[in-house]
């Protein structure tokens, strides 16, 4: 059995403005929390070791090829 911890209420998108106050990170950029099953969490990263991108690379590419290619599949 798994326990969450209850955290604050997420404000929308628009409203954020972002944490990181690097100079390198663009406005337009957001940081989101990911909850993954921990042998999910495992497998990124050692896919991630394998292809040699970071877990975030991948992420981010399985996001972007769904969200604007999904449509295209047949």
């Amino acid at each position: 059995m798994s326990t969450f911890t209850s955290s604050p209420p997420v404000a929308a998108i628009d409203d954020i403005t972002g944490s990181l106050s690097c100079k390198m990170v663009p406005p337009e950029v957001v940081e989101i929390g990911l909850l993954l099953p921990k042998d999910w969490a495992v497998a990124l990263v050692k896919l991630s070791e394998k292809r040699q991108q970071s877990v975030a690379q991948i992420l981010r590419s399985l996001i972007e090829r769904t969200l604007f290619e999904g449509d295209a599949a047949p």
